[in-house]
């Protein structure tokens, strides 16, 4: 079961890194628009932000669950908040 929880995982970052890589792809090409283009790309950019921010939504409970795990790693990992002090002489 662990090996394929492994491969989910390499699989979503792979396509975190797709998603990355189109996204940089796409706003590249703004800048060699004509003005109105460029007004389209942004009203078609609000779209679909919006279409992301209702996935996000959706996804709350998942999302918070997640933060919840980093943070609590975070401050494991952290040894002035993990009662650890480091002295100096």
């Amino acid at each position: 079961m662990a090996h394929i929880g492994r491969m989910a995982v390499l699989g979503s970052s792979s396509l975190l890194f797709t998603f990355k890589t189109k996204i940089e792809e796409s706003v590249a090409l703004v800048p060699d628009m004509v003005a109105s283009e460029k007004l389209k790309a942004v009203q078609f950019w609000n779209v679909v932000s919006e279409r992301l921010q209702e996935i996000v939504n959706n996804s709350a409970a998942d999302i918070n669950a997640l933060a919840l795990k980093m943070e609590k790693g975070s401050l494991t990992s952290h040894p002035s908040l993990n009662g650890q002090h480091n002295r100096q002489c």
